[in-house]
């Protein structure tokens, strides 16, 4: 998720990176109106295969290896030609079976699809630059604000004019003269 502020339209640009996230459907609002991983059980083949259709370079045959390994959870339609599920809704071991190949599937995609896919989008990669923006001019002026803090701030209101530092070890400056004779 995108940490950004109101520099650079943050809230469009967090629009922009959520809507292209969604539109793998891979990803999908929740009640909070924040983007979360797709968990409903009813919709992940259904999900899952527009995904390999049309983000991974129409890859889905893989996909329809992965359901052709698991003969507990999927039965070959000869009329169809499809691997199609079996009956869940009334055995619990299956819905934990399922919801678990498929979200083994869903990281297998994000892990090895997604980026390549969502790189390709010139609106994704603007939205990322944005975010990257803000996020290293947010770490840039966090580290020179510390510094200040640390080198001036401390010092000034400090009796002896010690940074932290000195204070912790116990240091003084000490200025000697050598003279020669």
């Amino acid at each position: 998720t995108p940490i950004t502020n109101s520099i650079f339209n943050g809230e469009e640009v967090i629009n922009t990176y959520y809507g292209y996230a969604v539109s793998t459907q891979l990803y999908e609002f929740n009640e909070e109106g924040t983007v979360s991983l797709i968990e409903d059980i009813t919709t992940f083949d259904e999900k899952l295969t527009y995904f390999y259709t049309n983000c991974t370079e129409n890859k889905l045959s893989e996909y329809e290896n992965k359901k052709k390994e698991r003969t507990d959870l999927f039965v070959y339609n000869e009329q169809t030609n499809k691997y199609e599920e079996l009956d869940y809704l009334n055995n619990s071991e299956l819905v934990g079976k399922y919801l678990l190949f498929y979200s083994e599937v869903r990281d297998y995609c994000i892990t090895n699809y997604l980026n390549a896919y969502l790189n390709n989008i010139d609106g994704y990669k603007e939205a990322l630059i944005v975010i990257n923006r803000i996020l290293y001019t947010n770490i840039l002026m966090c580290s020179v604000f510390g510094l200040i803090i640390i080198y001036l701030l401390i010092p000034l209101l400090n009796k002896e004019g010690k940074t932290p530092g000195k204070m912790m070890f116990k240091l003084k400056i000490c200025l000697i003269k050598f003279s020669i004779l």
